[in-house]
């Protein structure tokens, strides 16, 4: 076997290192975190950064590691594949941080927002230091999901409700979700799901968002505390909320990863309607989460409350949705309003089904239901991404 290549964080962890080089790539990579990063006696090596949303100034810790080892040459690798929360500003600071240092010789940045590929091309002059790579279609495990070994076989009695819609973070088109189920009497047919959480101050007066600590980091909603619910909403989500499903209230921080398992709620419901944890058009970016995912893998028809264009992203990758059976025109809507109202029309209309009538038509999707079920699985088993090994091995033998 050749010599291990060395590979260090310049953050506590990172995604892309644990769970997919490591246990796809090992074998040929041969990855060693050296015990210490003061033990660090190579020409050579691997550094990875997971970007979670965290401020600027985490861009230090990487300048550290460069200036602490000016000897060695670092093939910097940044994991934004899981939300997909790059922008501008770190893309600015990158940028930055490559001028003030020589000694990183190469860098790939691999990001779940095929959007943001123009953006790096433009700051970071260079249209190969991007790779998209959804890490959601090729994690090992998530919520009890083993790709290698999950079997499903779909149930084909009767179920007992029409949809299922699982809200956890608190996020302002999620509230306007559920409000709209129980102001149309659609809740009572919704295996659903939405913790008071961070909703509190939009619905007490006598609550505030500093009691509660809200985090307007960006892997959360910055928009939630200018929420303005009318009278009718506060007093509908007061007598509702929470709703437990998986978890329970208490429980809400406690379950940061790994989730229980939604197969009893997928087997007793036919439709999704999942609320993304991005929604807004002016956010730019393009993506889609295990949410989905996991509607491949239950043999679950959904409609998506998320950014515009994420079905025209699905279909990329190889997934086909429900066109041929609810009106999915709203993906290329890029008024959040519009978007959101014309999903909620959908809803409306196959709440107008009653129960036999749903099962026939998901009997009908279950070709679609199927392919998507059997490419995912598919997916998953390929061993991705096969060109950044390529990458790595080229630079560190080269």
């Amino acid at each position: 076997m050749r010599n291990s290549i060395p590979a260090v964080f310049a953050y506590t962890g990172c995604r892309l290192y644990q769970d997919i080089l490591k246990h796809r790539f090992n074998d040929i990579l041969n990855l060693k975190r050296p015990d210490e990063k003061s033990t660090l006696e190579t020409h050579r090596a691997l550094l990875f950064y997971e970007y979670v949303g965290n401020n600027l100034t985490t861009l230090d810790l990487i300048e550290s590691i460069l200036k602490t080892y000016q000897n060695v040459d670092f093939f910097l690798i940044i994991d934004d594949c899981y939300e997909g929360l790059i922008d501008e500003n770190f893309l600015h600071g990158i940028k930055k941080m490559l001028n003030d240092n020589d000694n990183v010789t190469k860098i790939k940045i691999l990001s779940s927002n095929k959007n943001i590929e123009n953006k790096i091309t433009e700051i970071l002059d260079s249209n190969k230091m991007f790779r998209y790579f959804n890490i959601h279609l090729y994690m090992s495990e998530y919520d009890n999901i083993a790709p290698s070994e999950h079997t499903h076989v779909p149930n084909d009695q009767l179920r007992e409700k029409k949809f299922l819609c699982v809200n956890r973070q608190e996020r302002s088109h999620r509230i306007r979700t559920i409000d709209f189920l129980s102001k149309n009497d659609i809740l009572n047919q919704t295996h659903a799901s939405c913790l008071l959480g961070d909703y509190a101050p939009l619905l007490y007066d006598n609550v505030d968002f500093k009691m509660h600590n809200i985090n307007v980091e960006k892997y959360q909603d910055p928009d939630l505390e200018s929420v303005v619910l009318s009278n009718d909403s506060k007093q509908r989500l007061r007598k509702i909320l929470p709703l437990e499903l998986d978890i329970q209230n208490h429980q809400q921080k406690i379950f940061a990863t790994n989730m229980p398992s939604l197969e009893t709620y997928f087997n007793e419901t036919y439709f999704s309607i999942i609320t993304e944890g991005d929604f807004k058009n002016s956010t730019g970016k393009k993506q889609f989460t295990e949410k989905i995912v996991k509607c491949f893998a239950f043999h679950h028809p959904f409609l998506v409350l998320g950014l515009p264009g994420t079905l025209e992203l699905l279909k990329d990758e190889g997934f086909i949705t429900f066109s041929s059976f609810i009106d999915e025109s709203y993906d290329q809507v890029t008024n959040d309003d519009k978007r959101m109202n014309m999903v909620f029309d959908q809803i409306k209309k196959l709440n107008n089904l009653n129960m036999h009538q749903m099962k026939n038509m998901y009997e009908d999707m279950m070709p679609i239901l199927e392919h998507n079920y059997n490419h995912y699985l598919k997916k998953f088993a390929m061993n991705e991404p096969g060109d950044l090994v390529n990458e790595i091995l080229d630079w560190y033998y080269l």
